[in-house]
């Protein structure tokens, strides 16, 4: 299945699409916290991702998901509506701090 894609190139035109993949762009946050929707963290060529459990790494996994082929990418993107829901009212606890 083809989805569009579309560089950003204006971030108010991003608030129109149901989430971002990215690489490790630092565009995630100001996506994730003005849209309340998930980012799509596309991190072909690695096995996994270090510093679980520290305070960043929490923060991150508020907002994305982190895939390491393109199976998983697809897999994801099946998934998208169900992370969306899940990620604007994990996003909606943390900006209202209920969750720190």
């Amino acid at each position: 299945m083809h989805l569009p894609t579309l560089p950003i190139a204006d971030m108010r035109e991003a608030g129109q699409s149901m989430a971002m993949v990215t690489d490790v762009s630092s565009r995630i946050w100001e996506y994730a916290f003005a849209f309340k929707k998930p980012a799509i963290l596309c991190l072909l060529g690695f096995s996994g991702m270090g510093s679980e459990g520290d305070r960043l790494s929490q923060l991150i996994d508020l907002f994305s998901v982190s895939v390491f082929s393109l199976a998983e990418l697809a897999k994801t993107i099946e998934k998208l509506p169900e992370i969306a829901a899940s990620t604007q009212s994990k996003l909606e606890a943390y900006l209202s701090g209920a969750i720190v």
